[in-house]
C-alpha cells in the first residue's frame, strides 16, 4: 500500500502550483489594482508555506524546515486581514487587525525561541489562533449590508466567504498527527479554492451560487478521474473504494489547478488587451514622429525598427509597396516565403521583402506611408498569442497611416 504521505505531499506541491500560477497573473496587474498588490503578499506566502511544506513532510526530522514552514505561516493571519480588507475596499475593525497583528508577531518569535513545530500545546494554540483569525475575516466579509456595498461587491465578499467556510474545516486536517481529525491532509485544497473563486469572479449573477456550481461540476470530474485511475491502478474488487478515495484529494487537486490555469491563461489575454487599449489611448498623436516614440512603451513595439526612405535605397520600395496595396494586415515574413515560390511580377518583391526581414531579424512589417517611404519591422513572438498581436499591429498601422497623411511631420 502506498504511504498516504505522498498523496499529502503531491496535493500540497500542487496548491503551491497553483497559488503561484495566481500569484504570477497578480503580479502582471498589480500597477493598475491595489488589491492586487495586496493579494500577491497573500498568495506568494501561501505557495511558499505549501513548496517548503511538501519537503517537510518527507524530512520531518529537519527542523530547519520545519521552523521555516511555521515562520511562513505565522505571516499568515497579517496577509489574510489585509487582503481581506483590500477585497472588501473598507476598513477592519481596529481589533481585528491587531489581533491579526499580535497573533503573527507573536507566534513568529515563539517559533524562533521554542521550535514551534516539536511543541504541540503551543502548536495547537497557534491554530486555534489561526483559524479564529480566519473566521474573523470571514464574518467581516458577510457583515456588511447591501446598503454599504454595491452588489458586484456583496457576491465578491459572499463568494469569498464561502471559501472561507470551506477552508477551516480542510486547514484542520493538516494536522492530523496533532489532533485526531482525519487520515488525509487537505488544507492545500483551501488556497486551491479560493484561487479558483477569484479567478472565476464575474460582474453577473450571484457569484456564491456560481462558485458552488461550479465547484460542484469539478467536484464530479475529480471523482471520475479518481475512480478512472483506481481503475487502472487495482481494477474492480475489494481495494477499488479505498484506492479511489485515497486519490480523490490529488484528483480534485489537479482539477483545480487545470481549471485555473485555464482561467489565468483567458484572463491573461484580457489584460493584455486591456493594456494596448491604455496604451493607444495615451498614445501621441499630434503628429507621425511622437507616435513613432509612442511605440516604445508598448512592448509589443518596444524594440521595433522605424525605416524611412533613405533606409530602404538598397531596395525598389515601389514594387515592394505596389504588392501590398489595398490590404489593411500588416506584411509578414510568412506571407513573403510563400509569394517566393510564385512566379511573375510578385517574385521579385517578394524576394525583397524577405531580404528585408531576415536583415534585420523581424517578422512583420507595417506599411505607414507610401511615398516618401515609411516602414515599421516588428518581431512578433510566434506563440499563440500571434493572431490577437497582429490584430493589434494592424490597428496600430491603421492609426499610423491616418496620423501620418494628416500630420507628417512635427514642427
Amino acid at each position: 500500500m502506498v504511504d498516504p504521505i505522498y498523496s499529502d505531499v503531491a496535493v500540497t506541491w500542487i496548491g503551491a502550483a497553483g497559488c503561484a500560477v495566481y500569484a504570477h497573473f497578480l503580479w502582471q496587474i498589480r500597477r493598475s489594482s491595489s488589491f492586487a498588490r495586496a493579494a500577491l503578499f497573500l498568495f506568494v506566502l501561501l505557495a511558499l508555506l505549501l513548496l517548503i511544506r511538501g519537503f517537510f513532510w518527507t524530512m520531518p526530522d529537519s527542523m530547519a524546515l520545519g521552523r521555516t514552514v511555521l515562520g511562513v505561516a505565522t505571516l499568515l493571519p497579517v496577509a489574510m486581514t489585509i487582503f481581506s480588507e483590500h477585497l472588501l475596499r473598507r476598513h477592519h475593525p481596529l481589533s481585528l487587525k491587531l489581533g491579526a497583528l499580535a497573533v503573527s508577531a507573536v507566534f513568529f518569535v515563539i517559533n524562533l525561541i521554542f521550535v514551534l513545530p516539536v511543541n504541540l500545546p503551543l502548536l495547537i494554540a497557534f491554530l486555534c489562533c489561526f483559524v479564529v483569525v480566519l473566521a474573523w475575516n470571514g464574518w467581516q466579509l458577510v457583515r456588511h449590508q447591501h446598503s454599504e456595498l454595491t452588489r458586484h461587491e456583496v457576491d465578491i465578499a459572499r463568494a469569498t466567504a464561502l471559501v472561507v467556510l470551506l477552508s477551516l474545516p480542510l486547514v484542520m486536517t493538516d494536522f492530523r498527527e496533532e489532533v485526531d481529525v482525519g487520515p488525509m491532509r487537505l488544507g492545500a485544497l483551501a488556497p486551491l479554492l479560493l484561487v479558483h473563486v477569484l479567478l472565476h469572479l464575474t460582474h453577473t449573477g450571484n457569484a456564491a451560487i456560481q462558485a458552488l456550481l461550479r465547484l460542484a461540476t469539478l467536484t464530479i470530474a475529480a471523482a471520475t478521474l479518481s475512480f478512472v485511475f483506481g481503475l487502472v491502478a487495482v481494477g474492480f474488487g475489494p481495494p477499488l473504494p479505498a484506492t479511489w478515495l485515497g486519490s480523490l484529494p490529488v484528483a480534485m487537486a489537479w482539477v483545480l489547478l487545470a481549471s485555473s490555469i485555464v482561467q489565468a491563461r483567458r484572463l491573461q489575454s484580457e489584460v493584455q488587451s486591456q493594456n494596448f487599449l491604455n496604451w493607444l489611448l495615451h498614445a501621441r498623436m499630434d503628429n507621425i514622429d511622437g507616435f513613432l516614440a509612442s511605440l516604445r512603451q508598448l512592448p509589443l513595439t518596444g524594440e521595433s525598427i522605424v525605416l524611412r526612405a533613405s533606409d530602404l535605397a538598397a531596395y525598389d520600395t515601389g514594387r515592394m509597396l505596389a504588392m501590398t496595396a489595398e490590404r489593411d494586415h500588416p506584411m509578414s515574413a510568412g506571407e513573403a516565403r510563400t509569394l517566393v515560390r510564385t512566379t511573375g511580377d510578385r517574385l521579385d518583391a517578394a524576394e525583397q521583402w524577405l531580404d528585408l526581414f531576415e536583415r534585420h531579424h523581424m517578422t512583420h512589417a507595417l506599411i505607414v506611408a507610401r511615398d516618401p517611404a515609411l516602414i515599421i519591422l516588428l518581431n512578433l513572438p510566434q506563440s499563440g498569442s500571434l493572431i490577437a498581436n497582429e490584430v493589434r499591429a494592424g490597428v496600430i498601422q491603421r492609426v499610423a497611416r491616418r496620423i501620418a497623411e494628416e500630420k507628417p511631420h512635427a514642427h
